[in-house]
C-alpha cells in the first residue's frame, strides 16, 4: 500500500510539474506576444524617426538655399544702390 501511495504522489508531482510547465509555457507565449508587439511598435517608431530625419534634412537644405538666395539678393541690392549713388 505504501508503494502505491508513493507512486500516486510521484504521479501527482509529475502532473503538478507538467501543469506548472504548461502554465509557464502559457506565460512564455504571452511574453513572446508582448515582445512581438513591442518589437512592432519599435519598428513603427524607427520608421517615423527615419521619416522625420529625412524631412528635417530636406527642410535644412531648403532653408540653407533660401538663406543663400536672400544673401545674394541683398548683395545685389547693395551693389545696385552703390552703383546708383555713384552715378548721381
Amino acid at each position: 500500500h505504501f508503494s502505491n501511495m508513493a507512486e500516486e504522489n510521484g504521479v501527482a508531482e509529475v502532473n503538478g510539474k507538467t501543469e506548472e510547465l504548461a502554465i509557464e509555457n502559457g506565460e512564455c507565449d504571452e511574453e513572446e506576444k508582448e515582445y512581438e508587439a513591442l518589437d512592432q511598435e519599435l519598428d513603427q517608431l524607427n520608421s517615423c524617426l527615419d521619416e522625420l530625419e529625412t524631412w528635417n534634412d530636406s527642410l535644412n537644405s531648403r532653408i540653407k538655399d533660401l538663406l543663400e538666395n536672400m544673401q545674394k539678393a541683398r548683395e545685389e541690392g547693395r551693389a545696385m544702390i552703390g552703383l546708383g549713388s555713384k552715378n548721381t
